[in-house]
């Protein structure tokens, strides 16, 4: 065998033989999840036509939807935050394990190829800069990159940003939610009449999604759709 067929053949056999990060067992499949794994995730399936918050059969909008302002127009889950998607994202954000976050957006990408209202741009959820340096990376901006690329949708990284540090969300209640996150968004550039995909990896309450969606009509965006990996439960 020639050395570039040699070459080719052992990646090939690497490919095809990859463990899945779930079950160990080899993919033989373009992601690293098994097709029996993927089939046994938590997928997202229907909730509240607005925020996506799963509900009882025949309810299409959630209280929270019809009692609050609300400043994007849709949510689009891949996930419900349950085991075992809510410790890849957790190992994702806090461990480094990148690829976890990379599979769930390109199973999320795949999901979203068929949809009929896809956004112009990408725009992921900003962390503010202490935040980013003790990490290492903004989780929302590699899922952004990931579903832009699959879905030839430009993203935009520097659109807007974080004006003030703001405490873990998941300490606190709705309400305090809502005060944490309030104004601490800015858009830096005009968005006149585009559809926007805000990214991000899990909402809960969908305060910080809010916010941020604020800012972006203030700047012009027409429409705003949140692309997130997992929907979680209220609080």
């Amino acid at each position: 065998m020639s050395a570039p067929l040699s070459i080719l053949q052992k990646v090939s056999d690497e490919l095809l033989n990859r463990p899945c990060i779930l079950c160990g067992q080899p993919c033989l499949g373009p992601t690293d999840i098994c097709a029996p794994c993927q089939i046994d995730l938590p997928w997202h399936q229907s909730g509240c036509l607005r925020c996506g918050l799963s509900l009882p059969n025949n309810t299409t909008h959630c209280g929270h939807c019809l009692t609050q302002k609300l400043y994007f127009d849709h949510c689009l889950c891949a996930f419900d935050y349950q085991f075992p998607v809510d410790k890849l994202i957790l190992s994702f954000k806090n461990n480094e394990k990148l690829i976890y976050g990379k599979v769930l957006a390109h199973l999320f990408a795949d999901r979203l190829k068929g949809h009929p209202s896809l956004p112009d741009r990408l725009i992921p959820v900003p962390i503010h800069w202490i935040t980013r340096r003790l990490r290492g990376f903004n989780q929302s901006d590699l899922i952004s990159t990931d579903l832009g690329r699959r879905l030839a949708i430009p993203v935009i990284n520097r659109a807007c940003k974080r004006t003030r540090q703001t405490q873990q969300q998941k300490s606190l209640n709705l309400v305090d939610r809502r005060k944490n996150v309030g104004n601490a968004f800015e858009a830096n550039i005009r968005l006149d009449h585009l559809h926007i995909g805000v990214v991000d990896d899990v909402v809960t309450s969908m305060a910080t999604t809010n916010s941020l969606s604020r800012a972006l009509k203030k700047a012009g965006a027409e429409k705003i759709t949140i692309l997130c990996l997992a929907r979680a439960p209220l609080p």
